[in-house]
């Protein structure tokens, strides 16, 4: 079955050893940004290393209890920082400032501004993504400009993230390949639910019901 999942997905496939990844749920990632991650470090057979991987998670996807810690490298050391996560732009009606936040870490817009001359380079990019790489950095306060500069967290750039397209016309035709039952074990795969879990004579039924638990979502895709 691996071999028939490789040659029909290519590097598509992503080996999960739910033994070998259990330590992947403290951190608590998405699914899809844990699988990328996976996918960035382990080879053909699965294998990866395990520190260099953290090392990697810690300091681009930093949890929510290290913000105070990110905080002060970024205004005390003056050093900008390049981060994995969900972001949120707002634009003031009032006075037409472009601010942001970042809503896992509790950043709040008033906090934060986007100078116009990196809005424009990125402003089409950043309205339509979900998870992107952002590069933080911060302007400190200047009390002799008349009104009052406050310090405020700069957004000075970032690259879009987007780590998978779908594609319906390629699964369509790639479904052919696998039979019902194979086809049932791949989508329960997807999800890391084990399909070996479901035994007896209502095995496929079983499957069939989780599946159809996932409608909705899809429905409201």
């Amino acid at each position: 079955m691996l071999e028939k999942l490789r040659e029909n997905f290519d590097q598509m496939v992503v080996y999960k050893n739910l033994k070998d990844m259990s330590f992947l749920r403290s951190l608590k990632l998405p699914s899809f940004l844990r699988d990328w991650v996976l996918k960035r470090f382990e080879d053909e057979d699965g294998a990866f290393d395990t520190d260099e991987l953290l090392e990697f998670v810690s300091i681009y996807m930093p949890r929510k209890e290290e913000w105070m810690s990110i905080k002060t490298r970024i205004i005390s050391d003056y050093e900008r920082i390049k981060l994995l996560t969900k972001i949120t732009i707002d634009i003031s009606v009032k006075t037409g400032e472009i601010s942001f936040e970042l809503p896992e870490f509790g950043l709040q817009s008033k906090e934060t501004l986007i100078e116009p001359n990196v809005w424009e380079n990125v402003k089409d990019e950043l309205v339509s993504g979900k998870d992107i790489w952002g590069l933080v950095g911060y302007r400190p306060p200047d009390d002799s400009a008349k009104p009052k500069i406050f310090g405020k967290i700069m957004l000075t750039d970032f690259q879009s993230f987007c780590p998978y397209e779908t594609d319906l016309d390629f699964y369509k035709d790639v479904r052919t390949e696998f039979s019902m039952s194979e086809w049932l074990d791949i989508l329960l795969g997807a999800i890391d639910y084990n399909a070996d879990g479901y035994t007896g004579d209502n095995a496929e039924i079983n499957k069939r019901a989780m599946l159809q638990r996932l409608l909705p979502f899809v429905e409201k895709i």
